[in-house]
């Protein structure tokens, strides 16, 4: 049996990996290539899903593989190589959550039991180029989770500085210049937008780190945590909108809403005090989820309700 190639898909919050998993599948499928994805969530559901119709997925929700559900993604894996003569997959990308650390994925994946059938092909980290100068400052991130970043880049075979379109030259030079410090020398640095990379720049990656042993004492992220809100239909679109003008707390949000002015179905994501709102032509049970410091989540969450939807919270 060929080995199945793994690419591991890493990026602080809302530094792009969706994005970037799509812009794969799109391509693997136009070179006759089948990919699979195997998707981690720090929410209990996956709000997502609607992005990867068609292509196999796998889900691992309500946690971080790269600690307490490390476990999930060798029963992923198990599941993957049962399917595999009926629906062969040609390479795999593995995207933890924003706060995973992909050392420990890799750990994984090079692990003896699974050697005979997968093998580590590469790790690609996403960088918010707009915040990731805050993210890496004592006044908005703990330590831990600065050096979760710091492990994050020193790990990848590519750093894609994604959202460059969002900033100007002279912010772009002071985050490739601190980049530098910790990126180390075989890494390649491409500057994006919407995470676009040609996937003959992935597949030429192949690292040669891929059988090292495994990764001793990688940093988790600490406190960090998800929280969903569901039965909140109809909201005002602006009282939406405003909500997340000032939210110096809230890292990331994402979900399925429906405004009181059309009583249509919309995706939405926020991340670096950015709000992008689109209509999508399904329906489903609206859901917002949203992630930031887990000292803090409960008090967002209560202060979306109170100021965005006046009805008592539907679980």
């Amino acid at each position: 049996m060929k080995k199945i190639p793994v690419v591991i898909v890493s990026g602080f919050l809302g530094s792009g990996k969706t994005s970037f998993l799509q812009i794969m599948i799109e391509q693997c499928i136009e070179n006759k290539l089948n990919p699979g994805v195997v998707l981690n969530e720090l929410s209990e559901e996956n709000v997502e899903d609607h992005l990867f119709s068609g292509n196999p997925l796998y889900e691992i929700l309500g946690g971080c593989i790269c600690c307490t559900l490390k476990s999930s993604l060798k029963q992923v894996f198990e599941e993957l190589l049962t399917k595999q003569a009926h629906t062969p997959i040609d390479i795999l990308f593995i995207e933890g959550t924003g706060v995973a650390n992909p050392l420990e994925l890799k750990n994984v994946v090079i692990r003896d039991e699974f050697k005979k059938y997968f093998e580590f092909h590469s790790l690609v980290t996403l960088v918010d180029a707009s915040n990731f100068l805050d993210f890496k400052s004592i006044l908005w991130t703990s330590k831990n989770e600065r050096e979760l970043m710091r492990q994050q880049i020193i790990s990848a075979d590519l750093i894609c500085v994604n959202k460059t379109d969002l900033v100007k030259q002279v912010k772009l030079d002071k985050v490739i210049a601190k980049l530098n410090e910790d990126v180390q020398s075989s890494a390649i640095i491409l500057k994006t937008t919407h995470a676009a990379i040609p996937l003959s720049t992935i597949l030429r990656l192949k690292t040669d780190k891929g059988n090292e042993n495994e990764i001793k004492h990688p940093v988790h992220h600490s406190g960090i945590k998800a929280v969903q809100l569901k039965g909140i239909k109809n909201i005002e679109r602006q009282t939406f909108i405003d909500w997340f003008n000032n939210q110096p707390d809230l890292l990331r949000a994402k979900g399925i809403i429906t405004f009181k002015e059309d009583k249509q179905f919309y995706s939405f994501q926020y991340a670096a005090n950015q709000l992008a709102i689109s209509p999508v032509r399904f329906n489903r049970d609206p859901i917002i989820v949203l992630i930031g410091n887990g000292t803090k989540i409960e008090d967002l969450k209560e202060d979306f309700i109170e100021k965005v939807d006046s009805r008592k919270l539907v679980n």
